[in-house]
């Protein structure tokens, strides 16, 4: 057994998908092998298939990217439980915070995998219609759409209420989330450059130190005021040296070369399906406070710290009133972390694929930007012990 005495647990989101992900658990725990049949028995999806064999882009596909990693999510956190490892903290990125929310007790991880197929699909109904179907047409994602009806319906998919947005006004017609940069092999594909014709959704502005965050909200501000069509909001304030903007494309490119301009930091665009922690999201999270105005929520048994507010949350209408919002506002994840510092929490385990959330601590403690006594543990080996403890 582990000994943690005070062990936050950090779920990451969008961004932490890799084909293969999440492989070595499947074959390793028997308890994983049953946790996936059951997310297939509720989803209607192989989700294994599309983890094991589905390309990188299939995976960055919203609906697809949200399923897959709230069940790897959930296979990490089980395995580290039956290993004897125990959080007394849980914190979850973005769509990260559904997996906390399942080891808070607040939901099961059956309805939380409805609800979050739900606020994929609202979330994907606010992407320009061109890009939807351009996937449709290139078979992104054919298998798993299959199947896109709510779980228990009778298989009609009304979906939920599109967007009410202009494509050529919010910059598309003329998720870091911890997701990979976009491909910067030459000028063209660079923002700010002439010639670049690819779609912006999020950027992050990596700097040296800490960023000057009022100046970033300065220029996201000033991008936008010319046009209300165009759109630049601070989705992720990671770490004092990383925040990510999401937005309209011309939008982030105008912002690039002023981020540029005044050396607050590189920019880089990150690949992920849409300008999501954006007010071009704000139908999806009505549609999703629709979906959780009567959900029957149990009283976290954990301590949680919730995203947009980076405080303790415990009370269930709040969890309630927060979730919709979340998909709009800020992930205050740098405050969060402090939160849980100043709440005794020295100890930190990244709950999940990949080493996202745990990179970040360490560069922030490499600056001398959290406590020098704050440890981090490195999930890869500790997850190969788990397993070898686990059922195989």
């Amino acid at each position: 057994m582990v000994s943690t005495p005070k062990a936050a647990f950090l779920f990451p989101g969008q961004g932490a998908q890799r084909p293969g992900m999440c492989r070595e658990l499947f074959d390793g725990s028997a308890a994983v092998r049953e946790l996936f049949g059951r997310a297939a028995a509720v989803t209607g999806i192989d989700l294994a298939a599309l983890m094991f064999r589905g390309t990188a882009e299939e995976l960055r596909d919203t609906l697809n990217t949200q399923l897959v990693t709230l069940l790897s999510n959930h296979a990490h956190y089980i395995v580290l439980r039956r290993a004897g490892v125990e959080p007394t903290l849980v914190m979850g990125h973005s769509l990260g915070e559904y997996s906390a929310l399942i080891a808070a007790g607040v939901f099961s991880f059956e309805r939380a995998l409805e609800v979050v197929a739900h606020r994929a699909r609202a979330m994907r109904a606010c992407l320009p219609e061109a890009e939807a179907k351009t996937k449709v047409e290139t078979g992104v994602a054919a298998g798993p759409e299959t199947a896109a009806h709510t779980p228990g319906s009778s298989g009609e998919n009304k979906g939920p209420t599109p967007c009410p947005t202009n494509p050529a006004a919010a910059g598309y017609g003329s998720a870091a989330t911890g997701s990979v940069p976009a491909k910067t092999t030459d000028r063209r594909t660079r923002p700010g450059h002439e010639g670049d014709d690819q779609p912006l959704h999020m950027v992050a502005v990596i700097g040296r130190q800490a960023i000057d965050l009022d100046r970033l909200e300065t220029i996201c501000r000033d991008t936008c005021a010319a046009d209300p069509g165009e759109c630049a909001e601070i989705a992720n304030d990671n770490a004092p040296f990383q925040v990510v903007v999401s937005g309209t494309t011309e939008a982030l490119r105008q912002l690039s070369i002023a981020v540029r301009r005044e050396h607050l930091g590189k920019v880089i665009p990150l690949s992920v399906g849409g300008p999501f922690h954006s007010r071009l999201m704000a139908a999806a999270g009505a549609e999703l406070g629709r979906l959780l105005a009567e959900e029957p929520l149990n009283p976290p048994t954990l301590p949680l710290i919730a995203n947009i507010t980076a405080a303790p949350v415990s009370d269930t209408e709040e969890i309630r009133r927060l979730m919709p919002r979340q998909i709009t506002a800020t992930v205050r994840w740098r405050e969060s972390i402090a939160a849980a510092v100043h709440g005794g929490h020295t100890t930190f385990i990244e709950c999940g694929n990949g080493r996202v959330l745990t990179n970040l601590l360490e560069k922030s403690r490499h600056l001398n930007l959290l406590p020098a006594d704050i440890v981090i543990l490195d999930p890869d080996p500790l997850i190969k012990n788990c397993i070898s403890s686990a059922d195989r």
